[in-house]
């Protein structure tokens, strides 16, 4: 029965920067990523994504952009408002995602302060409407909007989210949804700062919370095209267990903050009611402790557990020695990936 509730997004990253583990140091190097989202684990050749097939567009070509723009592909006539009442189950729009790309090193960028300017820090360009359209002519329907908002952060307990860099992030959500994307928002690099799952629990239950009720609120209206992502790689960083499926302590904490983000946002009204939200493991792991530690809620058709795998390794990650195309092949690889996920699909993960 769990698969009538979760939908497992395999996302094989072809940048360091796409699942946010690549730091300042990276950034002037990587401008550029993307990522392809499968559901069936089918290889598929993406080492130049050129002109995907019209098919992958979401329904949406160029001579229809100006009549979409603004629908959320949801079904509703108002755009980005109004009740959604024929909201997709996460297993629907996990099949209708096709290839992803990440827009990573620019709002996920960090060490600028609180300022708009944090955007272009870590040398990617003020992101435009024709930035995102030219992603989108090329095929791809599914946007990953990182976005590190620590330091864009009020004092405790309410954690106010500086409105100018909220309405910048909904600016460029916008920008996507003018295109009948699909864009997934998150919250990215707060490891970096308040996010240590070694940590205590309530505090970072509580600080993850205060975040969510602000981005729930200011999105509450928009379709089902929008997912949330409560965490990215929810980890300590230089442990020895960071890229190993955390302690058992450690696991709890992210299920805990998992439950945090999820009762947040289904409380925050509008359509987050039904609105599909991401989980994940402690650092995404696709380790079976990991993924077995996840809490999913009950009855609830609109969860999706993400899980980050670089593989195949010298496809995804390592550039130097690595090649440049990936075909049958290289299967194997992820032959043994799946062979670790199913059975978790199937049997592990546990319902609340």
């Amino acid at each position: 029965m769990i698969k009538r509730f979760l939908a497992v997004i395999m996302i094989l990253s072809l940048a360091a920067s796409i699942c946010g583990c690549s730091g300042k140091n990276d950034a002037s190097v990587i401008s550029e990523s993307r990522e392809e989202i499968s559901t069936d684990v089918k290889s598929q050749d993406q080492a130049d994504p050129g002109k995907a097939d019209e098919s992958a567009d979401n329904g949406t070509d160029d001579g229809d952009r100006e009549e979409t723009a603004g629908s959320s592909g949801d079904g509703n006539t108002d755009g980005q408002s109004g009740s959604d009442q024929t909201a997709r189950t996460a297993a629907e729009i996990v099949s209708s995602m096709t290839v992803g790309w990440n827009l990573g090193n620019t709002m996920d960028s960090f060490g600028k302060g609180n300022s708009l300017a944090a955007e272009t820090y870590w040398s990617n360009p003020v992101t435009t409407q024709e930035i995102i359209d030219a992603v989108h002519d090329q095929g791809f329907n599914t946007i990953r909007v990182p976005v590190t908002w620590a330091e864009h952060l009020g004092p405790a307990p309410d954690y106010k989210i500086d409105e100018k860099w909220l309405e910048r992030v909904a600016e460029i959500v916008d920008y996507c949804m003018n295109d009948d994307m699909f864009v997934i928002l998150n919250t990215h690099h707060e490891t970096e700062f308040w996010l240590k799952v070694n940590g205590d629990q309530e505090a970072l239950c509580s600080e993850l919370s205060a975040i969510w009720k602000q981005i729930a609120e200011r999105f509450k209206d928009y379709g089902d095209n929008l997912i949330f992502e409560g965490m990215n790689e929810p980890r300590t960083k230089g442990t020895p267990q960071e890229w190993n499926g955390g302690t058992y302590e450690e696991r709890k904490t992210v299920d805990a903050m998992n439950q945090a983000f999820y009762k947040t946002v289904r409380e925050s009204g509008g359509n987050n009611a039904t609105r599909s939200l991401m989980l994940c493991g402690y650092g995404h792991s696709p380790n079976s402790a990991a993924l077995t530690a996840i809490t999913i809620p009950e009855d609830d058709p609109y969860i999706i557990v993400a899980v980050h795998a670089y593989t195949p390794y010298f496809f995804t990650y390592e550039a130097s020695g690595g090649y440049s195309v990936w075909d049958s092949s290289n299967i194997s690889d992820i032959k043994s990936l799946a062979s670790d996920l199913n059975p978790c699909c199937d049997h592990g993960i546990r319902k609340r």
